[in-house]
């Protein structure tokens, strides 16, 4: 088989707030390279916002990229950024960090849609101290193909010969030094070669109705594969793909590339992801001691909290709890 086609499921960011469609994890799939979670955010109705309040991260780094809207990012670094259309947040948590995404305070609500990933850290990095990085969309390197265009958001460091972008490099700092992720804008019936060895694993998703297709390189007169959108095409291990877009110059249809070396299991509950059970307990504890201190134990005696507190924005009636545990 060519690839194995994973389907989104409608999932609340916060209770009675904005759906998003999620495509990993999945079954059998928890995860391509180190990206354990894809969420398509919106399009969101005019005039509703996308705010989600403060909540906490260990583990993983959060890569966010807008198609349309703007969003205010708040973290417990003291970091106030506002992300746009064609900028990357990077944000690792480490051994923890809380942070919201709110409507930008001074600007009028738009329509707003785009991609979160979650990516798991290497289990070296795992209780690294947390750290934010915002790249503006002018700072990331691009090539044109045909009259199509594709942005390097996040490029391999180690071991890829992926040369679409021959030396140019992301500044994006990510801690898996094999993570890929590539945006590509199709404005007509563009090809994008994947090859087999550009990564260990691989996968690319249609954000639009045009979905995208992709052509098997290794069999003379292969069928194409249509992937709809909100769909995620796993590539097979070692076979070289194109990918073909469709859409034109006044309404591109998007499509992303991503890849990366395996990574072994991992456990996920809520928002924390960590190789052993004991990060998953520990990090309750640490969230239910700041916000829940009623209905957890109290840290060990001069053992600090993981997770502090945002400075703009500090009210802890704000702070999203935890999921009770399970009966």
């Amino acid at each position: 088989m060519l690839l194995q086609l994973l389907k989104p499921k409608l999932k609340e960011l916060v209770e009675g707030g904005t759906k998003v469609r999620r495509v990993l994890p999945s079954v059998p799939i928890q995860a391509v390279g180190s990206f354990i979670f894809l969420d398509h955010m919106g399009p969101t109705s005019p005039g509703l916002p996308l705010d989600v309040g403060p909540h906490p991260h260990i583990g993983l780094s959060t890569v966010t990229y807008l198609f349309s809207g703007a969003l205010q990012h708040y973290d417990s670094l003291g970091t106030s950024e506002v992300i746009r259309p064609g900028d990357i947040n990077f944000m690792t948590a480490g051994r923890g960090i809380v942070h919201s995404e709110r409507p930008v305070p001074t600007e009028k609500i738009q329509p707003l849609e785009g991609i979160q990933f979650w990516c798991a850290l290497p289990p070296e990095h795992e209780e690294t101290n947390p750290d934010f990085q915002h790249v503006a969309s002018l700072d990331i390197p691009s090539v044109t193909v045909g009259s199509s265009k594709v942005n390097l958001l996040i490029s391999p460091k180690s071991n890829s010969p992926f040369d679409l972008f021959g030396k140019k490099t992301s500044p994006v700092n990510a801690r898996d030094t094999s993570t890929l992720y590539a945006a590509v804008e199709f404005r007509g019936e563009d090809v994008v070669h994947f090859r087999g060895n550009d990564a260990e694993e691989r996968a690319v998703y249609a954000a639009d109705p045009d979905g995208v297709t992709i052509l098997d390189d290794s069999i003379n007169g292969a069928s194409p594969v249509v992937v709809p959108q909100y769909h995620l095409a796993v590539i097979k291990p070692g076979i070289s793909v194109r990918v073909r877009g469709a859409g034109n110059a006044s309404r591109p249809s998007r499509a992303i590339i991503l890849g990366g070396n395996h990574i072994a299991h991992r456990y996920i509950w809520w928002n924390y992801v960590s190789t052993i059970r004991e990060g998953i307990e520990d990090a309750k504890a640490h969230w239910g001691a700041l916000t829940q201190p009623d209905k957890y134990p109290t840290l060990r005696a001069g053992l600090s909290n993981r997770f502090t507190i945002i400075p703009d924005d500090n009210q802890l009636s704000d702070y999203i709890p935890q999921p009770p545990p399970r009966a």
